[in-house]
């Protein structure tokens, strides 16, 4: 439960999450997920760099504020004063920041007027990746001593660790969580049948899926070129696409002009998108009890939520 030590003045403490946007992505459905299940026990405020997207009509109507900064392209000092003032307005105790650039932006907006400790989460990162001496100094510059540092996997930490000069010891690794609830049960099992029929697949296409926004960062590209492979050993393989973002024209024309319109369908955005019961099944006891230890949904907001006590605690 969440240590209320750090109240302040009768209120639960602000935790203001920076993102670029509310779209459809990994990391703006989980900093919305944290705030819905998490609400209550603090006040939460979305600073969006960009602009909104279709999440942040849902968090305004469980009472969230959600404001834009609209950043321009390009090194944008300004936004980070804009940053600074909705940090002092909204009376923010503490910063979670998602993906670098949000992070940069809300480091420099405390150079510009006092500003909480933060935390900055990274999600994924951009490839090729490579270490550069500015931004090296630029992390060694902007982070405080106080401020804590999170990765979704080893993988992400090891590369801020390698490419961004962050001590090993700074980077916690969080990783994102599933509700297990909603996968194998029977209306999962219907609901897998009637896609099959919506996508005109047979048990006898085996079907593999990735679910991802359609960005260079989830390089589906390389799973486009795979797929070319694959269906020379398997030809009635199919990959099945899930997400939105800006790549998706992009990805449509890759997939056309490989000849892989029938074995790569793009689907958008979807509601339905669930695990096959005989691939659980096949995890074994062993591989659900991990899942449940560590990958879960409840498992990924508590370790947030004791973070985040910890540094308003130390705050106070």
């Amino acid at each position: 439960m969440p240590d209320h030590r750090h109240a302040t003045e009768g209120r639960p403490p602000t935790i203001a999450h920076v993102v670029h946007s509310l779209g459809i992505g990994g990391a703006e459905t989980l900093a919305a997920g944290l705030a819905r299940q998490l609400h209550g026990s603090y006040r939460f405020v979305f600073l969006c760099l960009d602009d909104a997207g279709p999440l942040a009509e849902a968090l305004r109507a469980r009472g969230i504020a959600v404001e834009i900064l609209k950043r321009r392209p390009g090194l944008d000092l300004p936004v980070a004063h804009r940053l600074a003032g909705a940090v002092h307005r909204h009376r923010v105790d503490l910063l979670h920041t998602h993906q670098y650039t949000p992070f940069f932006y809300a480091a420099v907006s405390r150079a510009l007027r006092p500003g909480p400790t933060l935390i900055f989460t990274e999600h994924g990162r951009h490839q090729p990746d490579h270490r550069t001496i500015r931004r090296v100094a630029t992390n060694r510059l902007l982070l405080r001593r106080s401020d804590r540092i999170t990765a979704v996997g080893r993988a992400v930490r090891d590369a801020l660790v390698r490419h961004e000069g962050l001590a090993a010891r700074r980077v916690q690794v969080i990783p994102n969580g599933i509700d297990p609830g909603t996968f194998g049960s029977a209306a999962a099992r219907q609901a897998r049948s009637a896609v099959r029929r919506e996508l005109g697949l047979t048990g006898a296409h085996p079907v593999a899926v990735q679910v991802a926004r359609f960005h260079p960062v989830t390089d589906h590209a390389t799973a486009i070129r795979a797929m070319k492979q694959v269906v020379q050993r398997i030809p009635r393989a199919v990959l099945v696409v899930v997400g939105d973002g800006p790549q998706r024209a992009a990805l449509e024309t890759m997939v056309a002009g490989a000849g892989l319109g029938p074995h790569v369908r793009v689907l958008g955005l979807r509601r339905d998108v669930l695990c096959r019961p005989d691939a659980r099944k096949r995890m074994g006891d062993e591989g659900r009890q991990g899942l449940i230890a560590h990958f879960t949904q409840k498992q990924m907001h508590e370790r947030v939520s004791r973070l985040y006590d910890q540094m308003l605690n130390q705050r106070a």
